[in-house]
Parts: structure tokens; sequence; C-alpha cells
């Protein structure tokens, strides 16, 4: 009937659910907030330095990605300024599951588009290269066109949720 496998997969939507919390909790409070953002400030540069650098010469395709990129970067970038100058690290933890999925979201674009460029400098055949310009076009317009509007919620804080008081949960 499948209805172990209903019961199965709703039992492990809260690990999961619970474990995105966990990580998102850790990358503001431990990796940014902790180093006052020095290690993600350092990221953001080496992925505008890269797509700097692979936009010379770079194919059409190529270009999209990167102008698609380099929009996800500036979010992040946005993102990462409005959460160093919050004093109240609940502002920040408040939207921390919205600024994992947007560093994971660009992390990955950024690393299909380093695979992409290195896999035309090593010359794979013409039908590789179209299967990897494909799926990252694809994540850049399924994920990375979001990034703005994840940037933009982030930074919405925690003033609406803390509104309520605990008894009204």
């Amino acid at each position: 009937t499948g209805a172990a496998q209903f019961l199965r997969d709703t039992r492990i939507c809260s690990i999961y659910e619970g474990t995105t919390g966990i990580q998102a909790n850790d990358l503001v409070l431990r990796k940014l907030l902790m180093d006052g953002g020095e290690q993600m400030n350092d990221l953001i540069a080496e992925i505008e330095q890269d797509i700097a650098t692979w936009q010379a010469g770079a194919s059409e395709d190529l270009t999209e990605i990167l102008d698609c990129l380099a929009d996800a970067v500036k979010s992040l970038n946005h993102a990462t300024e409005w959460a160093l100058a919050q004093e109240e690290r609940n502002s920040v933890l408040a939207s921390a599951y919205h600024y994992l999925m947007l560093s994971g979201d660009l992390i990955g674009g950024w690393l299909l588009t380093r695979g992409l460029v290195n896999a035309g400098k090593a010359g794979v055949s013409e039908d590789k290269l179209q299967i990897r310009t494909t799926i990252t076009k694809y994540h850049c317009e399924q994920f990375l066109t979001h990034a703005n509007a994840l940037a933009t919620t982030i930074q919405q804080g925690d003033e609406t949720i803390m509104a309520l008081s605990i008894d009204q949960f």
C-alpha cells in the first residue's frame, strides 16, 4: 500500500529539518559572527576574483552564467554586511536558515562554474561541455535567481517573529 513509505518519510522530515536548523545556526554563530565575517568575506572575494578571471574570453553561455553568479555574490555580500552590523544575534538567528540556503546556493553555483571552466580548459568533448553548461545554467536559473529574495528576507531580522510571546506559539 505504500503506507510504510509515507510513515518513514514523514518521520525523517523532522530529522532533516532539525539538522538544517543546527547547520544554519552553526554557520551564522560560529562561522560568520565569531570571526567578524573574515572567512566569509575571504570566500566572497575569492568568488569575485574567479568571476573576473573567467570573464576574459567567455562564451555567451558562460557570460550569462557569470552574470547570474555575480548577482548572487552581491546578494550574499549584502546579507553578510547586514548580519555583521546587527547588535542582537537573535536578528541574525531568525534568518539563519535563509543565510544557509543563500550561501549554499551560491557556493554550489560557483563550484559548478569552476568545473565548467576547468572542463573547457582540459579539452573535454563538446558534448560533455554542453552537458556541464546546461547543468550550470539550470542551477543559475532555478537557484541563484532567488538570491536577492533570500538576501531581502534575511535583512527582515527578527522583529515580526519576536512580536509573539512564548505563549502564543
